[in-house]
């Protein structure tokens, strides 16, 4: 089986109607005429409020499709108030109570997933995102940091967290040790 994604120019445009499928980034790139790709991942469309009512919204297009290109996720739904951000939910106690130990749920505290519709597709055009070429690690620490703009720090903010270079191999395992007399050798630990 070969993984193919959809290449468009946005996340519709790759559940409704994608230029073709690419697997490499080479392929995508001649599919749409030699312009530049990005492999991304997007959510698309409306939330609702079960995996079964996403379904059912994008049935006719993804009937026959592969599943390694789309996924359907549950997400936080946003909370109340500007932000959007979903509502700090506080742990219940235990209160022994009528013979229960733990309270009714509340149903103004309960958290209700939402689901939506995650595709995985390579992007037609520059990547979009304004990255900064250093790490933000290493930004926070320079005295310039201060002079930066806010939609540079909003894009610093948003940003992935990614590793300076490669993840080193682990030398020494979780059930091994290195014994003081002979450094040099690496042992099993009981």
């Amino acid at each position: 089986m070969t993984l193919r994604f959809p290449v468009a120019p946005n996340p519709d445009a790759a559940v409704h109607s994608p230029v073709g499928f690419a697997m490499r980034e080479h392929e995508a790139r001649a599919l749409c005429g030699g312009d530049e790709v990005s492999f991304v991942t997007a959510w698309v469309g409306p939330s609702a409020a079960s995996e079964d009512a996403v379904r059912a919204l994008y049935a006719e297009r993804l009937a026959g499709t592969p599943e390694h290109w789309w996924s359907i996720l549950p997400v936080a739904p946003p909370g109340p108030g500007k932000s959007g951000r979903p509502r700090r939910i506080t742990p219940a106690r235990p209160v022994f109570k009528d013979g229960r130990r733990w309270p009714q749920p509340d149903p103004e505290t309960v958290a209700h997933s939402a689901w939506r519709l995650n595709i995985r597709y390579w992007r037609v055009g520059p990547d979009a995102r304004p990255t900064p070429e250093r790490a933000a690690r290493k930004l926070r620490r320079d005295p310039t940091a201060a002079e930066m703009e806010a939609r540079e720090l909003k894009a610093l903010a948003d940003q992935p967290l990614r590793p300076d270079g490669p993840q080193r191999a682990l030398d020494v395992g979780l059930f091994e040790m290195r014994p003081p007399e002979a450094p040099h050798i690496i042992m099993p630990d009981e």
